[in-house]
């Protein structure tokens, strides 16, 4: 269930809830974010994530 997918992602990194709902349909659907917000770059290595800006380093 999404709910208890997302909680559950809720826990384990530091992203807010909606973000964490945008996770887990990425999963289920195998599909990819295309995002700039610099939440994301805690579950980068979990999902495909597309950027549509570098991080200044």
């Amino acid at each position: 269930m999404e709910i208890d997918s997302a909680s559950e992602l809720k826990s384990q990194y530091p992203i807010s809830y909606a973000d964490a709902f945008c996770v887990v349909t990425v999963q289920k659907y195998k599909a990819k974010v295309i995002t700039g917000d610099p939440e994301f770059k805690a579950v980068e290595k979990t999902i495909p994530v597309v950027w549509t800006f570098t991080f200044p380093e």
